[in-house]
């Protein structure tokens, strides 16, 4: 702990503008099972990442050597993890069919929702947190998101149709609620840092029958929620990108997406945005990244035009100056870079195995990669420490040299003040001394990178996860 403690305390000595820019290699590794997909919490001070075997790590970031928590429901591969606006809740998303949400702190399962397919996204609402939206591997029974309002016990099924007249709705289906099961919570490490064994998860209850449903016009892949919370962003396999209002799940606006070049028709695999709510990234289907300015503001296409690679995720910085996707290549653990007018930077390039995932640091100049092999990667920049002396002016000496000091240089002298009457000189003063008084410069407060949670107090969110110390065992 003391280690962490003076970890946090050399954050604060870190270059503000340093943090803006990308990173530069991996920094280090974090091993705890197969990790398939991360998710930073709104502080970035705890990491959430889902495993191939079925359990969710929870990592303090700022001190990662052993896992703060580790929750097991899941059967199946974790295919997506979302925290909520306080902290207090994370939701896992699994191949087993499943979503769950989970209370943090006690790692018990508040709610499971279950799916007649594999679950392989879901999102926290970015205001209210007791509201999330979820997508599955629909098949015919299924043709669009769940929005559910966990805590009330009550979940809505949104089926797509196409009008007559050409234009989308959604219909409202009330699907049932299977109980929270007993969820299992796994220790941390034993101090020989292997991992004990978990005990397999229990049997969860045969969900009741699902009610009929209309066959859906089109499958939804991808779904959002806005800065706000207000709108949902919806992309369909058909390249139909509709905005959505969260309260009456009514089709605000419907964007046609089309093949770069061409008439062809590409579906929308992803939906991400920027931390300030003003742009939108979609991972489509023909191996381009478009970016959008919300609401339905296209702007320009980011590419691969040698290899034409396949994107994994895509995601802002936090200043949403700067856009990062991972590689689709099993072989190939790369990371483009690009600038939000389109330039591009460069490729970090990794070990030699797959990109899962991607997810900038919400504060800092730190990327998190989850690998084909396992391991998921801490990406950050090099800092080097800057000890030169410097001559007035501000010009950075190489050397020693030997100054002689002028004897009128480091008088304050104003030229006009010295032809300037006595009446003159007191009136001066005075204003001088009434502009200091008034002026204020606050050093200490921060400003806000998102403003969307201002009314939450404080002391009702979890940025942090309780140490528990491990007993020292002694054998005779």
């Amino acid at each position: 702990h003391a280690a962490a403690g003076g970890l946090k305390m050399n954050l604060a000595l870190v270059d503000p503008f340093r943090n803006e820019l990308p990173p530069e290699a991996v920094e280090e590794a974090l091993d705890m099972g197969a990790g398939t997909t991360c998710a930073f919490n709104r502080w970035g001070t705890l990491l959430a990442v889902g495993c191939h075997d079925g359990r969710v790590v929870v990592w303090d970031f700022d001190a990662h050597t052993v896992p703060a928590k580790v929750l097991a429901a899941h059967t199946h591969t974790v295919t997506s993890v979302s925290w909520s606006c306080d902290g207090r809740k994370l939701a896992s998303s699994s191949a087993d069919c499943s979503v769950c949400v989970w209370d943090v702190l006690s790692g018990d399962v508040d709610a499971r929702l279950r799916f007649e397919s594999a679950a392989w996204f879901v999102q926290m609402h970015p205001r209210l947190p007791n509201v999330l939206i979820a997508c599955a591997m629909y098949d015919r029974v299924f043709g669009g998101p769940v929005f559910t309002r966990f805590r009330s016990k009550t979940l809505v099924l949104l089926t797509l149709a196409k009008q007559d007249d050409g234009t989308w709705t959604y219909t409202k289906t009330p699907l049932p609620v299977s109980p929270p099961p007993n969820a299992v919570v796994s220790p941390p490490p034993v101090s020989g840092g292997a991992s004990p064994p978990l005990p397999p998860p229990p049997l969860s209850p045969s969900p009741p029958p699902l009610p009929k449903r209309l066959k859906p016009a089109a499958n939804s892949l991808a779904a959002s929620f806005d800065h706000t919370g207000e709108h949902i962003f919806v992309g369909t396999c058909r390249g139909v990108l509709l905005l959505v209002e969260t309260a009456t799940t009514r089709v605000v606006k419907t964007i046609r997406v089309q093949h770069v070049g061409g008439t062809s028709v590409v579906a929308i695999k992803a939906i991400e945005m920027s931390r300030c709510g003003k742009w939108m990234l979609l991972n489509c289907s023909d191996r381009t990244i478009r970016y959008y300015e919300i609401p339905a503001t296209f702007l320009r296409v980011y590419e691969d035009p040698v290899n034409h690679v396949p994107w994994t995720k895509c995601c802002f910085s936090p200043n949403g100056e700067y856009i990062i996707a991972g590689s689709a290549q099993k072989s190939q653990n790369n990371i483009y870079v690009w600038d939000r007018t389109g330039r591009f930077i460069k490729i970090l390039e990794g070990p030699k195995e797959g990109v899962l995932d991607i997810e900038w640091h919400p504060s800092r100049s730190n990327i998190v990669s989850c690998s084909t092999s396992g391991p998921v990667y801490i990406w950050g920049s090099n800092y080097t420490e800057n000890w030169s002396a410097f001559a007035p002016g501000f010009k950075e000496l190489e050397e020693n040299e030997e100054y002689f000091e002028r004897e009128d240089e480091f008088d304050i002298l104003d030229e006009g003040a010295q032809q300037e009457g006595p009446e003159a000189k007191k009136k001066r003063k005075k204003v001088e001394q009434e502009a200091t008084y008034h002026e204020v410069v606050d050093i200490e407060t921060v400003d806000r990178l998102d403003d969307t949670l201002d009314r939450l107090a404080d002391a009702s969110c979890l940025k942090y996860l309780p140490s528990i110390p491990e007993p020292d065992v002694f054998t005779r």
